[in-house]
């Protein structure tokens, strides 16, 4: 997410749904270092999660 696509309203709720998941930085509406290491940890963990759930005994759904 680049910083000049939001606004601070959508960067404060996007801080806000990190926070749920443990986000220790302010809720500011600025788009900081936190605010992007919070995010890379987030799109990281939604990663494996989708890897796993692949590796199930199920094959994966291909369209």
């Amino acid at each position: 997410m680049a910083t000049a696509d939001t606004s601070p309203n959508i960067r404060r709720a996007l801080q806000r749904l990190l926070a749920a998941d443990g986000y220790k930085g302010s809720i500011d509406g600025s788009f900081g270092p936190q605010t992007q290491a919070a995010l890379d940890l987030a799109s990281a963990q939604s990663a494996i999660s989708r890897k796993s759930a692949n590796a199930g005994p199920w094959p994966p759904i291909r369209r």
